[in-house]
């Protein structure tokens, strides 16, 4: 990633330790909009996107496409660095979630476990695997195991990257 210059360190910062507070995504918007800066957009485009009704296909297909043009010739490390991770492969949903459905839960809200790469869902009450490779996501699709790609891995081109410890 590029140097974050001074002035937005706290910004950024304060998304990182708080990853699923769309409050301090919306102010750091609002800051990187006042200084003319384009990633606003995207971060803008993640929290709509977050917001919506799983359900609401039709939204969820236009926000996911807003969210991958505000992505376009962004630095991929900030990206990854301020991006959630959705969690995948998960049919076991209980409560107001409709069978079948895309997970309402992000690694981020997950549950730490003595695994740093392992967090424990309480909506499905299911354990959640990091993926950071594409061999990796397959073996956990292959094992019904359900995956939180991690942003980071998938920015990165999967090339041996891992998710930090505690991730």
């Amino acid at each position: 990633m590029t140097e974050v210059p001074l002035e937005e360190r706290p910004f950024l910062d304060a998304v990182l330790a708080s990853p699923t507070d769309d409050g301090l995504r919306r102010a750091y918007a609002d800051w990187l909009e006042e200084q003319g800066d384009g990633r606003a957009r995207y971060l803008r485009a993640e929290v709509a996107w977050a917001e919506c009704d799983r359900r609401d296909h039709a939204r969820r297909d236009r926000l996911s496409r807003e969210l991958v043009a505000a992505r376009e010739g962004l630095d991929v490390h900030w990206v990854a660095s301020v991006s959630r991770s959705p969690i995948a492969h998960c049919d076991v949903l209980l409560g107001e979630v409709e069978v079948g459905a895309e997970c309402p839960a992000w690694w981020e809200e997950c549950d730490p476990t003595d695994d740093a790469r392992v967090r424990y869902c309480n909506v499905c009450r299911e354990n959640v695997h990091a993926a950071s490779s594409i061999r990796e996501a397959v073996e956990h699709f292959k094992r019904t195991r359900r995956i939180a790609v991690r942003m980071r891995a998938a920015e990165a081109g999967w090339s041996d990257a891992r998710p930090e410890s505690g991730d």
